[in-house]
């Protein structure tokens, strides 16, 4: 059964965010100042006998047919209506040197900002979510505006919507399909004695993101910092640590890679779109190669 904010944000994807996609295209293409790169995704749909990859797959689809992404046989040609995806191409990068190169480019303070959060005691690291649901918590209701507009989180979500909390530490858990599966990573300070729940945890999480990977393709489904840790770059740092994780490709989880998609260029305001590009983003056209009938 669909929840009320459930209900809300699908009548903002087909009522609101299409006039947005008019209001902005032009002017923020034509502020990207070069055109469009062109990156091909397959979403390897070879195993839709296991119910995770069918799941993960399904998932990926119904937010791809929401931007303007061109299908396998025309399925949902683009439209003026659909936001043009955002993506880090990590073939053009090459591997961790080649994105501090890229960083460096789209501004000569990303490098730094990072050791200065590294300096500070921030650990960027992959966790289990039940062992943080309320710092999970804290940071989604941490504010009630943000740059893609109201937070729904801040009136409505109880930490028992997020996962019921772990009593017991949990290990952080290996994908069992390593081409789909669904990630989360986290920005974490260190704090003793520190509770999530009844669990002591000697850390606090302050900010995280949820990533889901399709085939080649890493999806940014949810990425929020909590208000008092934004100024620490906790954003940057967690994001630069995924994009090397993925880089370097040392296990079969993060190998092949090809993308990292970050929403759309039309999406969020211009402080989003300004991260975005320092962070190595740019809006590309795609064409997805899979299909699942």
């Amino acid at each position: 059964m669909k929840s009320f904010s459930s209900y809300l944000m699908s009548g903002y994807y087909r009522g609101v965010e299409p006039s947005l996609v008019l209001l902005r295209r032009y002017s923020r293409g034509c502020a990207w100042k070069k055109p469009f790169h062109h990156i091909t995704l397959d979403l390897d749909c070879s195993r839709p006998d296991a119910r995770e990859v069918e799941h993960v797959f399904r998932r990926t689809l119904c937010v791809a047919r929401r931007y303007d992404i061109r299908f396998q046989g025309g399925e949902h040609e683009n439209t003026a209506l659909r936001p043009v995806a955002m993506m880090l191409d990590l073939e053009k990068c090459g591997d961790p040197e080649g994105l501090h190169r890229l960083l460096k480019e789209r501004s000569s303070s990303n490098l730094y900002k990072i050791r200065k959060a590294q300096r500070s005691g921030l650990v960027a690291k992959r966790f289990a979510l039940p062992n943080y649901v309320f710092d999970v918590h804290a940071v989604k209701t941490s504010m009630m505006l943000r740059s893609c507009g109201p937070v729904l989180a801040f009136w409505f979500l109880k930490p028992s919507d997020i996962s019921p909390p772990a009593e017991v530490a949990r290990p952080v858990p290996v994908p069992r399909y390593p081409t789909h599966w669904t990630m989360w990573w986290g920005a974490f300070l260190p704090e003793p004695g520190h509770l999530n729940g009844r669990l002591e945890s000697d850390e606090r999480l302050v900010g995280y993101i949820k990533i889901q990977r399709c085939g080649n393709v890493v999806h940014y489904l949810d990425i929020m910092g909590h208000r008092s840790f934004l100024k620490s770059n906790i954003m940057l740092l967690l994001h630069y640590h995924v994009a090397c994780w993925l880089l370097r490709g040392d296990e079969p989880a993060s190998s092949k890679v090809r993308a990292i998609w970050y929403g759309g260029l039309e999406q969020g305001g211009t402080g989003l779109l300004t991260w975005k590009r320092r962070a190595g983003f740019e809006p590309v056209t795609v064409t997805v190669e899979s299909t699942l009938n």
